[in-house]
């Protein structure tokens, strides 16, 4: 739920970290927004000591505001082998995007660098606009039930460029869901690279042990994303990368399922466009047999929603042999390579325990085909939230447009094919499922049955007034 904090309120929290300590400039600060407050609090405690086996030293600080689960905050100073508490810091919203701008912007004054990395450490799951869902955003704080939506992250992400006078070098979400493309295209004003994992994270989350000491003096943001990436995907990948036996133990010392990518955002406008050409292309064309069956096989993750961009894009290249839409796929996969600098997949598909809803299948192909950036990818329109198209991504895209004409096109085809066979079932169901979250979908095909049933008035009389009734009925609703 979207706060409104009072000014009194914002002061007090304005006032936490600061100090009179001025540092000497560095060439990286290292800022870990460290949210445990819930579940992952052992997680928390042990990444942070992972942190002081690299430690700060003379080129790089290492700072952390661990929010802990039914314990005060701290803001530390990571040195090698060792945790300096700076400050005691109470109780603290970490589901607050001005706790989490503050931080940063008290830090910068205090430990200056040419380069800031920020991780936001906790739960994560992906978008949402506003306050409208509660399953959607990253850093869930269970002390207050509150967390930072896209759309907040957007924000902060806005304010943090203006307090660092350019953008963040680097984010990433030690976070579950949150390479996504509609997140990433948020962040494309703000943040140079953007690293965060398609799917669920493995509860240790990153190996800070590993990470940071890849951080060599004089490497490029570029660069240290990649070693992020790369650190991740080897730990999980091995059976046991350097005498870790309890993590791989766990897993009966098999590969452990998880992905990392880094994103340039510089690039994010440029497949913007590609993608935009592609949706332009599909929506003039009635593609909608080659779009469900590419929705159907697709690289799906924990959220059934949520498909690899690249996989789709692959599918469909291999169903539409048109030279113009292999022309545009061709760009689209040049433009993917140009944004998507590192990518690393560990483990493989598994079965999932339930049957995924609405004829979504969770892409069970091998290998597991996670290339670093997910999108929406809802199969069916039942699935599809209104909520989607507040974001940024849907306002500035076509991909919500192409991806509502295809429901239209491939309900009202259904719908048809069945009625002229005296079939009512497919329209039983759409009658059942649809609502005013996708009203505009619903009027589409409500006009072309019309059309079909009373305008070509080629159905039998019976079957004309059962589909009647039932128009009448979503009318109505």
């Amino acid at each position: 739920m979207k706060r409104f904090l009072c000014v009194l309120a914002i002061l007090a929290v304005f006032c936490l970290f600061s100090s009179p300590v001025q540092a000497v400039e560095k060439e990286w600060t290292f800022l870990v927004f460290l949210n445990a407050d819930n579940n992952l609090d052992p997680y928390g405690v042990k990444n942070q000591d992972q942190m002081a086996t690299a430690g700060s030293n003379d080129y790089l600080n290492i700072i952390t505001l661990i929010d802990r689960y039914n314990a005060p905050a701290t803001l530390n100073y990571i040195d090698k082998n060792k945790i300096v508490k700076l400050k005691d810091m109470g109780e603290l919203d970490m589901g607050d995007y001005n706790v989490l701008v503050q931080f940063v912007k008290d830090m910068v004054a205090q430990y200056p660098a040419k380069h800031y990395a920020l991780v936001i450490w906790n739960h994560g799951s992906g978008w949402v606009k506003g306050p409208s869902s509660v399953t959607k955003g990253i850093s869930y704080d269970e002390s207050s039930g509150h967390h930072i939506t896209t759309d907040q992250l957007q924000t902060a992400m806005g304010q943090i460029k203006g307090i660092i006078g350019h953008n963040l070098d680097l984010l990433a979400m030690d976070a579950c869901l949150m390479e996504m493309m509609e997140v990433t295209y948020a962040l494309k004003d703000s943040v140079d690279f953007v690293v965060g994992s398609e799917e669920t994270e493995p509860g240790d989350g990153y190996p800070y042990d590993k990470i940071l000491p890849g951080l060599k003096q004089g490497m490029s943001p570029a660069d240290f994303s990649k070693v992020i990436v790369q650190c991740y995907a080897d730990y999980y990948q091995n059976a046991d990368p350097s005498g870790d036996s309890d993590l791989h133990a766990r897993n009966g010392h098999r590969a452990i399922k998880a992905t990392q990518s880094a994103v340039d955002c510089s690039k994010l406008s440029q497949l913007k466009t590609a993608l935009d050409e592609m949706c332009t292309y599909l929506m003039k064309g009635n593609y909608a047999p080659q779009i469900k069956e590419a929705l159907s096989k697709v690289q799906r993750f924990e959220t059934w929603e949520n498909g690899d961009l690249r996989d789709f894009i692959d599918l469909l290249k291999n169903s539409i042999k048109e030279d113009a839409f292999q022309k545009l796929t061709a760009n689209l996969d040049n433009v993917l390579d140009q944004t998507i600098v590192s990518n690393g997949v560990s483990g493989e598909n598994d079965d999932p325990e339930e049957p995924p809803p609405g004829g979504f299948h969770y892409g069970n192909r091998s290998p597991f085909l996670a290339h670093g950036l997910s999108i929406y990818l809802p199969g069916t329109l039942p699935y599809f939230a209104s909520a989607y198209m507040e974001l940024t991504w849907a306002k500035d895209s076509q991909w919500d447009e192409m991806l509502k004409d295809y429901y239209q096109k491939s309900q009202s085809t259904t719908i048809i094919s069945d009625l002229e066979t005296g079939n009512l079932n497919s329209l039983r169901d759409f009658v059942r499922t649809a609502g005013n979250d996708n009203r505009d979908v619903t009027e589409k095909v409500l006009s072309n049955v019309n059309f079909r049933v009373f305008c070509e008035d080629e159905l039998s009389k019976s079957l004309q007034s059962e589909t009647r009734a039932l128009l009448s009925e979503l009318k109505s609703r």
